[in-house]
């Protein structure tokens, strides 16, 4: 893989495989809003037909009373967690009081990152910033186009583009150290809103202005059974027999109940922050089996990941692989379960 200056992650990373098992995940998604404003035409949420038993279809929001709650047990884990997400399968911004939630995080969790993904439609000048002035310390906004038109063709949505345009200048220019990377896949572009226009617009109100290619993510009916081994940078990636995303993150949807992963598909939980913790679930028995049946078997034999693209788009560097180890730390596990 060649090195990339231009991208929206942490590239300075260790060997995965040489560090696990962890006795803290690196990352926990608490996934403030499972709502969303737009009904982008590629997303899992776009039409009732792709509708499942998944979680994600609740439309809940979290409440103040549950990330208090979460925000308590990510405290109990022995290391600092690297990173908090705010956002999961919905817009965080939908969530009201997330401005509040960042500002409790830095407080309570001032060395770890705070982040969220987010559409940025919905910011308007206080909003953006209020944003600016949380203390954040990474925004990613993702693009669905380059006008208002090709919001409404592919979202369905109305915006001001120029307003759109405005406030995430105001949350550039009035960010204290959070760092703002704008992104879009490449099938969004045209002829006429290009490459070039693209950076032109974001390039002097972002600090990362990032073209991806278009892969696959949700396990909708569109995308089972792809064999596509090229991430979102357009480079090829070996077939993952593990996912390495399993081994180092934990997810909490917006009503506390804690997943392996982010796959909003996923057939079980590891339980709720109200009948457990989260360190007890990362330490649990569930999750340990459910590790061990990747390192031993490999993702294609398990139900729920075997048509699962985020196990190859969740490797950004060679570091991330854990094809070359598993039997390592298939090894190291054991020794620690006996």
């Amino acid at each position: 893989m060649k090195d990339k200056a231009n991208v929206s992650y942490q590239t300075k990373r260790v060997k995965l495989g040489d560090i696990l098992p962890l006795d803290t995940p690196f990352s926990i998604t608490l996934d403030v809003s499972e709502v969303c404003n737009l009904r982008c035409s590629y997303c899992f949420r776009c039409s009732e037909e792709n509708r499942t038993n998944s979680y994600a279809w609740k439309n809940n929001l979290m409440e103040e009373g549950t990330f208090y709650r979460a925000v308590s047990q990510i405290k109990e884990f022995p290391d600092k967690v690297k990173k908090i997400s705010l956002s999961g399968h919905g817009e965080p911004l939908c969530n009201r009081k997330i401005i509040e939630m960042i500002k409790y995080l830095k407080v309570e969790l001032p060395e770890t990152v705070i982040e969220i993904h987010t559409n940025a439609t919905l910011l308007d000048e206080a909003y953006a910033l209020a944003l600016a002035e949380s203390g954040i310390d990474k925004v990613n906004i993702s693009l669905q186009g380059l006008s208002a038109e090709k919001y409404k063709e592919v979202c369905g949505g109305n915006i001001n583009f120029e307003k759109f345009l405005a406030a995430i200048e105001i949350l550039y220019k009035n960010r204290k150290n959070t760092i703002v990377n704008v992104k879009i896949v490449d099938a969004a572009l045209d002829e006429e809103n290009n490459e070039k226009r693209f950076h032109e617009l974001f390039d002097k109100i972002s600090d990362h202005a990032i073209i991806e290619k278009v892969v696959p993510i949700w396990k909708i009916a569109e995308y089972r059974n792809s064999k596509e081994t090229t991430n979102k940078f357009g480079e090829e990636i070996p077939y993952q027999r593990c996912c390495s995303l399993l081994f180092y993150s934990l997810y909490v949807a917006p009503d506390g109940t804690i997943y392996a992963c982010s796959q909003p598909e996923v057939s079980f939980n590891l339980g709720t922050i109200f009948d457990t913790t989260l360190l007890a679930a990362w330490n649990g028995e569930k999750r340990k089996n459910f590790l061990l049946s990747h390192l031993e078997l490999g993702r294609a034999t398990i139900e729920d990941c075997k048509d699962c693209y985020i196990a190859q788009n969740s490797i950004m560097t060679e570091e991330d692989t854990l094809n070359d180890s598993y039997e390592d730390i298939l090894k190291r596990m054991r020794d620690d379960i006996r």
